[in-house]
């Protein structure tokens, strides 16, 4: 029986890769400004939301960032519906619980479904990733599916893979990161001085995704941003004596694709052969890391 997967749409896979597998349903992560649902916008109109609120509160005036929220139960279960019409084997593949309450809706969907079609079968995988970490797993169990592999084969495969993902991402200012509530626990206390060293000497700080937790993994100079996330992707693999063989390169708003498409050719150059991949960064996501993020993802081997 072929297995089909669900995901939330924060996976940062490019959609002609979802389109061309054809075995992928994905469930919406939302963004809210002043209570209204931004999924009617662009990105870049999002992106202009979130600099306009960023520009008042350096002007010390009170401003109001975007917010997000998970899929509803709802949404989840049209998913699994959706996808059992062709098959009754589904794998879900998730953000990081300890960053989203998505994996948790995502199991409690998946318990209401299965009361009702007791002949379908869910597994429902904690990424604990995010953005083309996530994508990466989900990229993984829909070409395992389309060989034809058990739902216990894939899932073996991507709870194994989770421990060879790499993710580092440099943001212009950790204002959203905080405020949204993602960067509290590592960041607060380093947050005002990093902001201030960011606007005096323009130096950036780097973060890592380590075991589904966003952390600090250090600081790099604007102009060497790119350069030093290949460093530290670099350095993960040679840790674990390992091969990078998947990399995605993703950014923030349009204005940030040159430097991602350097970032792009400089990995390229230093892991030849490599399969990778660019896109930009989902907008329930963008409102976490704000404009001007640049983030980097490695699958080892």
């Amino acid at each position: 029986m072929t297995v089909l997967i669900v995901t939330d749409n924060q996976h940062g896979l490019p959609g002609e890769i979802i389109k061309s597998l054809g075995n992928i349903f994905e469930v919406p992560l939302h963004s809210f400004y002043k209570g209204n649902e931004l999924s009617n916008l662009s990105q870049e109109a999002i992106y202009g939301i979130i600099e306009g609120e960023l520009a008042k509160k350096q002007r010390g005036e009170k401003a109001e960032l975007p917010t997000t929220s998970g899929p509803s139960l709802g949404e989840f279960i049209k998913a699994y519906e959706k996808a059992s019409v062709n098959s009754k084997e589904i794998i879900g593949i998730f953000i990081s619980s300890n960053l989203s309450e998505t994996f948790l809706a995502a199991q409690q969907a998946a318990t209401i479904f299965l009361e009702i079609n007791k002949g379908c079968k869910i597994e429902i995988i904690d990424s604990r990733a995010v953005v083309g970490g996530t994508g990466l797993l989900v990229l993984l169990a829909a070409r395992m599916a389309k060989e034809g592999k058990s739902l216990e084969q894939i899932k073996k495969a991507v709870t194994e893979s989770i421990n060879h993902l790499s993710l580092f991402a440099v943001l212009d200012s950790l204002t959203c990161f905080i405020e949204g509530g993602r960067g509290k626990k590592h960041f607060l206390s380093l947050y005002e001085g990093a902001e201030k060293i960011s606007k005096l000497l323009r130096i950036k700080v780097v973060i890592s995704l380590s075991n589904g937790e966003v952390k600090p993994a250090g600081r790099t100079k604007a102009l060497e941003k790119k350069e030093n996330l290949i460093k530290f992707i670099k350095e993960s693999a040679e840790r674990r004596k390992e091969n990078v063989t998947q990399l995605i390169v993703q950014y923030a708003t349009e204005k940030d694709t040159i430097e991602a498409k350097f970032l792009l050719n400089i990995a390229k150059g230093v892991f030849p052969g490599v399969e990778c991949f660019m896109t930009q960064v989902s907008t329930a996501l963008g409102v976490h890391t704000g404009p001007g993020a640049l983030v980097l993802v490695a699958k080892t081997k």
